[in-house]
């Protein structure tokens, strides 16, 4: 059970991420929100632009959820509200209605939300890291196990803890061996976003 250091050391990550997110998606506001362009082209340009580069770290449910609800919030700004709209009625009618222009619209444009490019990203870093030579800095660190007690504030769910629970749960020896072959470990990928998302 991570201790109360290390849970509050990952609320504070999230949050970094999250504010990194909404500051580069304002700081394009201009573009993401032009009226002249079309709603297709801004959701297209709106992922790469806010989305950040928090894949590679451990997976938490909560922290995905978290990221999906931001999500749907600057994507709300980019589509804008839906025509029929009633701003008499209680918010959670009208933000409803609101999600479900954005989640049409999203999956016209091909988008996915965050929680699934996160987990996606792990899955490709992974068949990256294996690959690598043994005496690059990336493997040796991110391969490296700190003998004795663990320390307080040091998570005990690493970045890998998902892969690892997967491959026992598939019967895999060994994410490393598994992903060598990167032909070989895409082909679980869709497998490995659900059971993260919906299963462990």
């Amino acid at each position: 059970m991570i201790n109360a250091a290390g849970s509050r050391n990952m609320h504070l990550d999230l949050q970094h991420h999250l504010q990194a997110a909404s500051g580069a998606f304002h700081a394009n506001k201009w573009t993401l929100c032009e009226k002249g362009v079309s709603v297709l082209h801004k959701l297209r340009l709106s992922p790469p632009v806010a989305c950040f580069g928090a894949s590679h770290r451990a997976i938490h449910k909560d922290d995905l959820a978290k990221l999906d609800v931001e999500y749907r919030r600057l994507l709300r700004m980019v589509v804008g509200p839906p025509a029929d709209t009633n701003w008499a009625s209680p918010w959670h009618e009208i933000l409803h209605g609101w999600n479900n222009k954005v989640q049409v619209l999203s999956d016209y444009a091909g988008l996915k939300p965050w929680s699934v490019t996160c987990v996606e990203a792990v899955w490709k870093f992974a068949s990256y890291v294996a690959t690598l030579p043994s005496e690059r800095w990336t493997r040796r660190i991110l391969h490296w196990n700190i003998r004795g007690r663990r320390t307080r504030g040091r998570p005990a769910y690493t970045w890998e803890t998902a892969l690892e629970r997967y491959c026992i749960w598939k019967g895999f020896d060994n994410w490393i061996v598994e992903a060598f072959e990167y032909g070989h470990w895409m082909r679980f990928k869709e497998d490995f976003v659900f059971f993260t998302l919906y299963t462990s």
